[in-house]
């Protein structure tokens, strides 16, 4: 797909610095673990657990960029579309406000306001998958939060989907997360700017 505007350039941009990022940072740690002088087990230990934090922390970052870019973007398209009458603006103010701060919320504004159905993103599932991570790991510090519980089937449905599993209730993410991760919210932002 082509990209066509300036802000989904520069979130396709944010989300491969992201990703660098991450990869520096776990070649740093795999370079040090080589050629650390504490016990082998101590260092695999410590590898594993930073591993974690560093790919919690890049699935959090990567899908902050699409949640960013898909309310930004739409904002963008709405004020190339909506008169500029005072009233007009300040019901449009109200209406996001109301409206823009979570995914489910947001998607319905693309498809009342713009006719772009989210749900018709070829890779939906696993993102849905890796917005619930994002959630778990922004307000459950890994783990499901208290109203991801109250859903836990479908919840788990969707990390699934994204490839990751829930041990308790602590999702598990690795490498292969944050790669997966930041390939899904680049189609997203290429879909839907072209959308």
């Amino acid at each position: 797909m082509r990209v066509v505007s300036e802000r989904a350039d520069q979130s396709l941009i944010r989300v491969n610095r992201a990703l660098a990022h991450f990869r520096r940072q776990t070649e740093r740690l795999l370079a040090g673990a080589e050629f650390g002088v504490a016990p082998r087990q101590a260092i695999g230990a410590q590898s594993a657990a930073t591993t974690i934090y560093d790919s919690q922390d890049a699935i959090l970052r990567i899908v902050a960029i699409g949640e960013d870019f898909s309310i930004a973007r739409l904002v963008e398209r709405m004020d190339q579309i909506l008169p500029q009458d005072p009233t007009v603006l300040k019901l449009w103010d109200a209406e996001l406000a109301r409206s823009g701060d979570a995914w489910e919320k947001r998607s319905e504004l693309w498809k009342q306001y713009l006719a772009v159905d989210i749900g018709e993103f070829p890779g939906r599932d696993p993102l849905r998958g890796f917005i619930a991570a994002r959630n778990a790991i922004a307000h459950g510090l890994g783990s499901l939060t208290r109203k991801q519980l109250q859903k836990k089937q479908r919840i788990v449905g969707s990390l699934n989907a994204a490839g990751i599993e829930v041990h308790g209730e602590a999702i598990v993410v690795n490498a292969s997360h944050v790669e997966e991760c930041a390939r899904v919210v680049k189609s997203f932002i290429q879909w839907l700017d072209s959308g």
